[in-house]
């Protein structure tokens, strides 16, 4: 980071990045090999990540930026620091909201919902009815179709 204002910034997401790291070596210890099929699970996961990458983009152009108004004839938009600085906490705050979700989320009743749906051989009187593809409890991505 080339811009002493944008190293605030910079730390939150180094540790956030660490916090991730961790978060992700704690989750694949505590499930294993059945990570692969829990798809719950790896959501919030994804969801940070994402994110992660997000901040890191807007992290850099923002630096790059104020390296380029350093310059002679080069100047930024106005809103252009103010954009940033508000994606980066938002961003920041949905990233912590990932790693909350990895253990404190509503997946069993996610699951118990999907499969009685996968039960059901046809939505009482809508026409619709669920393609059996996916059985997995944990898996569970029900296809609908129209009759």
């Amino acid at each position: 980071m080339r811009s002493p204002e944008l190293v605030p910034h910079a730390r939150t997401i180094g540790r956030l990045i660490h916090r991730f790291g961790l978060t992700v070596v704690r989750t694949l210890i505590g499930h294993r090999e059945a990570i692969l099929d829990r798809q719950l699970i790896q959501e919030p996961i994804a969801q940070a990540a994402m994110e992660l990458f997000a901040s890191v983009c807007v992290l850099s152009r923002r630096d790059a930026e104020l390296q380029a108004t350093r310059r002679p004839s080069a100047a930024a938009a106005s809103w252009e620091p103010a954009a940033a600085t508000l994606f980066l906490a938002q961003s920041a705050r949905r990233i912590r909201q990932a790693f909350r979700d990895i253990h404190n989320h509503d997946n069993a009743a996610v699951t118990r919902a999907a499969a009685a749906v996968l039960d059901a051989e046809t939505l009482k009187g809508s026409g619709v009815f669920v393609r059996h593809e996916a059985r997995s409890a944990a898996n569970i991505r029900p296809l609908f179709c129209q009759k």
